[in-house]
C-alpha cells in the first residue's frame, strides 16, 4: 500500500518496525527475566525452566496466555498502529493514542469489574476535553489561534 504515491510501501515499513520493536522487547525481557533469577550466568537456565514450565504438563494455559500476549496484543498491535501513523495526520493520531488510557479503563470495567475513583474521571474528562479541543478547535478550522 503506497497512498502517498511516493514508492514507499507503507506496509512493508511497518513490519520491519514492528520486527525491530519486537526484537527490542524480546532482548530486554530475557535480560530482565534472567537478571531477576539472580546472575546473568545462571539466569538462562532459570528463564528455560520457566518456558518449559509454561508450555509443558498442566500449566499449558500460560504459555498460550504469553504467545496471545506476545503474537495479538504486542506485534499485531503494533502493525495496526505503524500502518495507522501511516495514514493519519500528526494530530489526529495523537488523538487516538491519547485515549488509550480511556479504552484501557472502559475495558478493564466491562471485563473485570474494575471501577475508577474522583480522580479518574477528572483524569478521563481531562482527555476527552483535550481530544475534542484537538480536533474541533481552531486549528482544524484553518485560521491560527490567538496566542497573546
Amino acid at each position: 500500500m503506497d497512498p502517498e504515491g511516493d514508492g514507499v510501501d507503507t506496509t512493508l515499513v511497518a513490519l520491519a518496525l514492528t520486527a525491530w520493536e519486537s526484537i527490542a522487547v524480546l532482548c530486554v525481557m530475557v535480560a530482565w527475566a534472567a537478571c531477576d533469577a539472580g546472575s546473568l550466568g545462571g539466569g538462562y537456565g532459570a528463564v528455560a525452566e520457566a518456558a518449559r514450565m509454561a508450555f509443558g504438563g498442566e500449566h499449558v494455559g500460560v504459555g498460550l496466555a504469553l504467545v496471545w500476549m506476545a503474537l495479538i496484543c504486542t506485534v499485531g498491535a503494533s502493525v495496526v498502529e505503524a500502518n495507522a501513523l501511516a495514514v493519519l495526520s500528526s494530530t489526529d493520531a495523537t488523538v487516538v493514542f491519547a485515549t488509550e488510557p480511556l479504552w484501557a479503563s472502559a475495558f478493564a470495567a466491562v471485563t473485570l469489574g474494575e471501577t475508577m475513583g474522583s480522580s479518574g474521571y477528572a483524569g478521563g474528562a481531562l482527555i476527552v476535553g483535550a481530544c475534542l479541543l484537538s480536533s474541533y478547535g481552531p486549528d482544524r478550522t484553518g485560521s491560527e489561534p490567538d496566542l497573546t
